[in-house]
């Protein structure tokens, strides 16, 4: 048995062929067996292969005729007789060492797939223009050190952006394709996008490695170049409903159905794409009854494949079982609604009322406390008066109240704010609330001016400051750091270049002694160093979003839960415990690591309270702030906002809090890119955003009314309208 098969599918590439077949046969791993399928080629393909055949033993013709690539792999694979196959494209060149060096990983731990990178070089100048995405296009940017199953793999990677369903760049464990059956669906381009994907799932073992080993080159006349067409729209769409049932299979896992409807909505909006390209004669061949009722449905109803009817359904379907599948989705909600309007069910929501109130209080106090829970009963018995006096008492006299153990930890990341760092420092210091309620947690993140020796200065003096450092890996990294060695039961994240509030801590404390919420948000102004002005800021705390308890939930609020404030940390209390239930951290971007760590946290919590005063002074006017340098950073504010999408769903909060995480990607979009000031940046970020994000963060085909900012909106139709795709 030889150790690797390697299958070429053949067809017209005369002119690539013996460069191809060179970096095969001259791999340093000889024990191979190559398998050359001829797929009706009409040049001289056919007697390249023979006359290397001749040469090299190793060589196995199949002489097909023109059923396509699917086909020819198929064919390959029944001919196959190695460990492992690696299915190689006939127009590329292969790294001399890939077989040897694939096989021996493969063989080491015994993996059923193991993925790895390419490079792309191109046939003109003019093409490399055109296409320069593919430069690094296949490069593996996230790696794995470790094994993991195929469904971890899967997820991991395509939560990174970095799945990539090109055959090429995969090795496989023949038994493991044999054990599954797996086959390419035939007579479609676009076959990777099934045969990957359902290839990882079923995977045991799997790694990822960033080694390039592989050259794919980018050439007038290949699938990747050519002119959008009817093939490309029949492959896109049969991919897609082949993904729908086979997100269907998987629906005890919440988080593997959302990224798989990820991919079903970027083909989704591929085939919108591929459909505006074809001509009218054409759009009139692919459109069957069927493929349009199937697209309404789709365009109309589809959220996430978790919203579908449970269907026993492995296997790939055609398109008037999908059809069915989506008319019974659409049946169901309805029939649900009814249900929830029926007489019936509200006199049975009545007759419950008792039981579910007791079995609610005994779950608030495990959750939250007797204090909370007392909190809510006087709420609902509306006993207001009992309540006003308890929390006068909770607050005569709070600056004489020493604490066995801090309340607050103030985690603060530093880097280089000599200037204002002692104003931060001195204004924690100076709090109404006893210096034994809180600890102050300083990281200096490698600055290069006098801010440590500031730090080292206030720790000498203060024994609730502790000061830690590291190398500059930006304030997320430091934040993550700092929360390591706090010790209170609330934790703030500050800018070391603001100041708060004399009372910002005592305000905050009465709100926790009286409610013991998840989170406290607290005002917030701008300090204006220009003209030494505070400026009132509403959009950093809009109360015209929040109910008129003073305790909510995303509950409450679902389609404004993230409008109610900005998602930074600097004015936000949260409760440690909480924080260490979700298991997240900040990401380690330079900037934009904020939203995705903050937003998540907010739609996650139980109880949410506000102190409506400014009460956090927002420093603006000196060019060190990271909004003053936005362009270092790059495009890194995409990765945060997709991170930030990732989070609401592994936390299962997406579909309630949709209407408000699209309205705030509007806004942060429009934002991020009206500030980027270099041409060349600006223009890869309209290309990302216009081709790629505006329909991940599902911005694309909703109405105008759907948005709160007319004028962000605008901005948005501006760009769709001047976009040359």
């Amino acid at each position: 048995m030889p150790k690797v098969s390697v299958i070429i599918p053949v067809y017209n590439v005369e002119e690539y062929l013996e460069e191809c077949l060179d970096s095969v046969c001259n791999q340093t791993l000889t024990d191979l067996q190559i398998v050359c399928v001829n797929d009706g080629s009409k040049d001289n393909s056919l007697a390249i292969l023979k006359r290397y055949a001749q040469k090299d033993k190793r060589i196995d013709i199949i002489d097909s005729k023109n059923y396509g690539v699917s086909h020819a792999r198929n064919l390959g694979l029944t001919r196959a007789r190695g460990e492992y196959c690696y299915f190689f494209d006939s127009d590329d060149v292969l790294e001399l060492n890939a077989c040897e060096l694939l096989y021996s990983i493969c063989k080491q731990d015994n993996l059923d797939i193991l993925y790895f990178g390419a490079r792309s070089f191109y046939e003109t100048k003019e093409l490399e223009d055109l296409k320069p995405d593919y430069k690094t296009y296949y490069n593996r940017t996230h790696p794995t050190k470790e094994l993991k199953s195929g469904v971890e793999l899967f997820i991991y990677l395509n939560k990174n952006r970095a799945f990539r369903v090109s055959l090429p760049l995969q090795f496989l464990n023949r038994s493991f394709l044999v054990q599954h059956k797996f086959k390419f669906v035939e007579g479609i381009i676009h076959e990777d996008e099934l045969f990957a994907i359902e290839a990882i799932l079923e995977a045991s073992k799997a790694k990822c490695i960033d080694d390039i080993l592989y050259n794919r080159r980018v050439r007038d006349g290949s699938i990747m170049t050519n002119k959008l067409s009817v093939n490309n729209f029949n492959g896109q769409f049969k991919a897609m409903v082949g993904l729908l049932y086979l997100a269907l299979h998987y629906q005890d896992n919440l988080e593997l159905q959302n990224e798989l409807a990820i991919r079903v909505k970027v083909l989704l909006e591929a085939t919108k794409t591929t459909y505006r390209a074809l001509d009218a004669e054409e759009r009139k061949k692919i459109l069957t009854k069927e493929k349009r009722l199937i697209l309404k449905l789709l365009y109309t109803n589809f959220n996430y494949p978790t919203m579908l009817p449970i269907q026993e359904a492995a296997q790939f379907k055609g398109e008037k079982d999908i059809l069915q599948l989506l008319e019974e989705k659409t049946r169901l909600i309805q029939e649900i609604n009814n249900i929830y309007a029926s007489k019936s069910f509200k006199i049975g929501r009545a007759v419950t009322y008792i039981p579910r109130k007791i079995r609610g209080g005994i779950q608030c106090y495990k959750d939250n406390g007797l204090s909370y829970t007392m909190d809510r009963m006087l709420d609902h018995l509306s006993l207001t008066k009992l309540n006003n006096i308890k929390s006068k008492l909770s607050s005569s006299n709070i600056s004489n109240c020493t604490f066995n153990k801090p309340v607050f930890s103030i985690v603060i990341p530093v880097y280089n704010v000599e200037n204002y760092l002692k104003q931060c420092l001195d204004s924690i210091l100076n709090q109404t609330l006893n210096k034994s309620g809180y600890e102050i947690i300083c990281v200096d993140d490698g600055s290069t001016d006098n801010s440590l020796n500031i730090l080292k200065d206030y720790e000498k003096s203060n024994k609730n400051i502790k000061v830690l450092t590291q190398k500059n890996q930006y304030a997320g990294t430091a934040r993550n750091l700092g929360l390591q060695y706090t010790t209170g039961q609330y934790v703030i994240f500050m800018d070391s270049d603001d100041f708060i509030d004399k009372k910002m801590l005592e305000e905050a404390y009465l709100k926790i002694n009286k409610h013991s919420p998840d989170i406290v948000i607290v005002g917030a102004n701008i300090y204006d160093m220009e003209t030494n002005q505070y400026q009132k800021a509403p959009w950093l705390f809009r109360t015209q979003y929040m109910p008129k308890q003073e305790v909510f939930s995303i509950n409450d609020i679902p389609n404004h839960i993230f409008n109610i404030c900005t998602g930074t940390p600097w004015n936000k209390f949260f409760k440690k415990s909480f924080l260490e239930s979700k298991h997240i951290d900040f990401p380690p971007f330079r900037s934009s690591n904020d939203l995705s760590f903050i937003f998540p946290m907010i739609a996650a919590a139980k109880s949410i309270c506000v102190v409506d005063k400014p009460l956090y002074h927002l420093r603006r006017g000196h060019e060190n702030n990271l909004s003053a340098t936005k362009d270092l950073s790059g495009l890194v504010f995409f990765d945060s906002f997709r991170l930030f999408q990732n989070r609401l769903h592994s936390f299962g909060v997406y579909e309630k809090s949709k209407k408000s995480f699209i309205n705030v990607m509007l806004t942060s979009c429009m934002y991020e890119l009206s500030n980027i000031k270099n041409p060349e940046l600006k223009k890869k970020a309209h290309k990302k955003f216009m081709e790629e994000y505006r329909y991940l963060f599902e911005l694309y085909g909703q109405p105008q009314n759907y948005f709160y900012d007319p004028g962000r909106y605008q901005e948005y139709i501006n760009l769709t309208q001047t976009y040359q795709f």
